[in-house]
C-alpha cells in the first residue's frame, strides 16, 4: 500500500518535466521563421471575385463592387446582351473582365472540384488587394513530441494596394475595412510540426 504515494510522486515529477521542456522549447527556439513561413503560405487577401467574365444583370452588392472596380481602371466593361441562366432568355448587361491595371493583382490558385468520374482541378484567378505582414512573435509555446504543436501570438500589418483605401473600393467591400480592424490586435496562430516542417492547423 505505500507504493501508492510514490507512483503519485513519479507521476507528478513527470508531469513538471513535461512542462520544463515545453517551458525549453518555447525560450530556445526562434519562432519568427516559422510563424513568417506559416503566414507567406495563405497571407494573400483577395476580393472573393473568381468568375471570369463577371455578368451583371440587375443592382446588388456585385454590381457595385464590379463598378466601383472600373471606375478605378481594374475592370473593363462592356454592355450586351447576356444569358445569366443558361436557358435561351437573353437579357442587357454588362461584362466586366480584369484590365490591364489588375495584373499585378491577379492571384491564381487551384482547386479540386468534384465531378461524375472524381475529381478535377479548377483554377480560379482572384484579384488580391494586400497581404498579411508579420511585425513580432509575442508569444510561443509549444507542445513535447511526438505530437509537437504550437500555439504563436503575433502582431502584424497590412501591406495595401494603392487603390484598396479608396472610399469607393472600401464601400463595395466592407471585408477589407473590418480586416484593416483586425491588424490592430494580436492574432493567433496554431501549428503542427511533421515531416514536412510546421504547418498552419484550425484552432
Amino acid at each position: 500500500m505505500r507504493a501508492q504515494p510514490r507512483r503519485c510522486a513519479l507521476l507528478a515529477l513527470a508531469c513538471s518535466a513535461a512542462l520544463l521542456v515545453t517551458a525549453h522549447l518555447a525560450s530556445d527556439a526562434d519562432p519568427t521563421p516559422i510563424v513568417r513561413a506559416a503566414l507567406q503560405r495563405d497571407d494573400l487577401l483577395c476580393l472573393g471575385l473568381t468568375q471570369w467574365p463577371l455578368d451583371v444583370v440587375q443592382e446588388g452588392p456585385q454590381a457595385r463592387q464590379a463598378a466601383a472596380l472600373a471606375a478605378l481602371g481594374l475592370l473593363l466593361s462592356e454592355e450586351m446582351e447576356l444569358d445569366p441562366l443558361a436557358d435561351g432568355h437573353r437579357v442587357m448587361g454588362i461584362r466586366y473582365v480584369p484590365a490591364d491595371a489588375a495584373t499585378p493583382y491577379l492571384h491564381t490558385r487551384s482547386i479540386e472540384q468534384p465531378t461524375l468520374m472524381g475529381t478535377e482541378a479548377r483554377a480560379l484567378q482572384d484579384i488580391c488587394w494586400g497581404r498579411k505582414a508579420l511585425d513580432a512573435v509575442t508569444e510561443w509555446t509549444t507542445t513535447t513530441p511526438p505530437f509537437v504543436r504550437g500555439r504563436a501570438v503575433y502582431s502584424y500589418h497590412l501591406e495595401l494596394a494603392p487603390w484598396a483605401t479608396h472610399p469607393r473600393v472600401l464601400e463595395a467591400f466592407p471585408g477589407i475595412g473590418h480586416a484593416r480592424s483586425q491588424a490592430l490586435h494580436p492574432a493567433i496562430l496554431n501549428l503542427q510540426q511533421d515531416s514536412r516542417g510546421w504547418r498552419a492547423v484550425p484552432e
